[in-house]
């Protein structure tokens, strides 16, 4: 027979002794008939195992006391030990290291503890050992003596039986304890972190529901300031076919004024039934001459500022979480201050002496994961010694066109191109001059506001200037984007829709870019602002009239020359379709026509050039 199957074989062997001794130490009753007790005949045994059982419980307990139950424990360790290792383990250290727990273990609990109760009788909590064994010591050494000599010996022989060192078991039980207690923290982190999702949760579920609620209302409040054309008569009831609907003009119109146009919409089963293919756009010549016309009144565009309140106590936490999220991290500073703004806040930031910028601005992760932000952005702030933390604000505030238009900057600017881009992180207002710039490329995703910039970028110039001051060439492949602009008296041609057309429009702009040259070289000035000052002198305009042609030019003919804004729209569909006809005269056109009036604003998807 091999070891392993010896040692196996041992092993059950243990096992069954140690099931044995245990069920016999455990169901010991002192009033069982054995040869420590004699019973009266008729007494049923109490003890699990039987006779036999009780016997082997009154000799354990009669000489161990209730240390005799270490015994089963020892046995069933023995027996784990021989069947999972398998092979014959070094008994001879443990098995001395036993006996010695088992002769001290009874004399220390008899001196400690001398009388046990147990079942409704008094035993002795050592046997008749410790009994011995005790009172023998304790004569001679008296009690402390004795305990420190049994206490010595119990430990040495519990060093025996386990093999390891007290330091090397104290470690690991250390290292239980601290896993242990990890594994406590990191159930308790999982659960603040799923009641904190929750609460996010919920939040966003209560914010959305908020919106749709505000969106329903802002709706509503729009639709009850929608009236009726003048003097129209309401159709009867279902006199109206589902297929055809009149869409309600604006109100607010001037008595007197005539009836303002209602465009009509179509229902898809009406469209879908008399669709036909698309035919190809038509020749259109440039509009030369058109009536003046008055500006658009702020009165179209809501103006009503929103602000939302400001909670000082939610800008105090946000900043002691800066604080202290960078003093984890060794860098220490102060919060100066916090300037909220509608779409983020900006905390200044103070470090302390000796504390380098390039610490703080690695640290952008860090404190976003601390404020709970998308994202978080550290610049230095011009003329100060502070660093600036933008952190996204929780609930944005709307920015509206009529708010920036109606501001004071906008309207006493004195270039007709000036735009109104946005705010600073200050919420102030920032308005550009397409003229300085000289050009504008507006890229991005889709869904990321291009065509609504784009037409706050248009809005802003229509509200700002005349016919005669700035005029555009709309180009929109897409023919959904800019064709709300058909009308406006500001177009030099209609807006153009197919990629040949739009060829042909960009080839008249460099034309006319050639021809103003031209004047201005005339004129001898170097830009647009100058020949339109310029034109006024009857001398220049006699000139002009000369070297133009044989005879004197109409008066018409010598006006102040407008600006030009070319606004193309999905420039990447356009290159897609007529690269060859469209690059050559945008490149030409931002090269070189800044000086003459002419400017181009892009917007793309795609603003690379692969």
């Amino acid at each position: 027979m091999s070891p392993a199957k010896g040692s196996e074989i041992l092993g059950l062997l243990l096992a069954a002794l140690a099931l044995l001794g245990g069920a016999s130490f455990a169901s010991f009753h002192p009033e069982d008939p054995s040869f420590l007790h004699q019973g009266s005949g008729s007494e049923a045994i109490r003890n699990w195992i039987g006779a036999f059982g009780a016997e082997i419980a009154a000799a354990g307990f009669g000489l161990l006391g209730w240390t005799c139950l270490v015994v089963p424990v020892v046995l069933a360790v023995a027996a784990w030990r021989r069947l999972r290792v398998k092979a014959r383990p070094k008994v001879v250290g443990r098995g001395f290291g036993m006996g010695l727990v088992l002769l001290t273990l009874p004399a220390l609990s008899q001196l400690l503890l001398p009388s046990l109760p147990w079942r409704g009788s008094a035993i002795d909590s050592g046997g008749a050992w410790g009994v011995i064994v005790g009172a023998t010591l304790a004569t001679r050494m008296n009690l402390v003596g004795a305990l420190v000599v049994l206490g010595g010996l119990f430990l040495v022989g519990l060093a025996l039986l386990v093999q390891t060192t007290l330091g090397d078991l104290i470690a690991t039980w250390r290292r239980r304890l601290a896993a242990w207690l990890e594994r406590r923290r990191l159930a308790r982190e999982r659960r603040r972190e799923r009641k904190s999702k929750e609460r996010a949760r919920r939040r966003v579920v209560v914010k959305h529901l908020q919106r749709v609620v505000e969106e329903r209302e802002e709706k509503q409040r729009r639709l009850d300031r929608l009236v009726a054309p003048p003097g129209a008569e309401p159709p009867p009831p279902g006199a109206e076919s589902p297929a055809r609907l009149d869409l309600p003009i604006r109100g607010g119109e001037r008595a007197g004024s005539p009836p303002a146009r209602v465009r009509k919409v179509v229902s898809a089963a009406s469209a879908s039934r008399s669709a036909k293919p698309a035919e190809p756009q038509k020749e259109f010549g440039f509009v030369d001459d058109l009536p003046d016309t008055p500006l658009p009144p702020l009165s179209l565009l809501e103006t009503a500022a929103e602000r939302g309140e400001i909670d000082e106590d939610e800008l105090v936490r946000l900043g002691e979480i800066i604080r202290t999220r960078c003093a984890e991290f060794g860098v220490e500073g102060t919060i100066e201050g916090a300037s909220p703004g509608p779409v983020i806040t900006v905390f200044e930031f103070q470090p302390a002496p000796g504390v380098k910028v390039s610490q703080i601005v690695n640290l952008q992760d860090d404190l976003a994961l601390a404020l709970k932000a998308e994202s978080v952005r550290i610049e230095r702030i011009p003329g100060r010694s502070t660093l600036g933390i933008e952190v996204p604000n929780t609930r944005r505030s709307m920015i509206r066109l009529g708010q920036m238009l109606s501001h004071e900057r906008f309207r006493s600017s004195a270039s007709v191109l000036t735009l109104a881009v946005g705010t600073t992180i200050h919420g102030e207002p920032y308005f550009a001059d397409l003229a300085t710039m000289p050009h504008l490329l507006v890229a991005g995703a889709t869904g990321s506001g291009k065509s609504i910039g784009l037409q706050s970028l248009i809005t802003s110039i229509l509200y700002k200037a005349t016919r005669e001051q700035v005029q555009f060439i709309f180009i929109d492949p897409k023919r959904i984007e800019l064709g709300v602009y058909a009308d406006i008296p500001h177009l030099k041609t209609e807006v153009v829709v197919e990629p040949k057309k739009a060829a042909n429009a960009l080839r008249w702009a460099v034309a006319e870019m050639e021809r103003r040259y031209r004047l201005l070289a005339e004129v001898h000035v170097r830009s647009i602002d100058f020949y339109n000052r310029a034109i006024r002198d009857p001398q220049v305009r006699e000139r002009l009239s000369l070297s133009e042609g044989e005879g004197p030019l109409r008066e018409e003919d010598l006006r102040p020359l407008p600006y030009y804004v070319i606004v193309i729209d999905e420039l990447a569909d356009l290159m897609m379709q007529a690269a060859k006809e469209v690059e050559t005269s945008i490149t030409r056109l931002a090269q070189k026509s800044r000086a003459v009036g002419i400017h181009v604003i892009l917007a793309t998807q795609r603003p690379s050039t692969n």
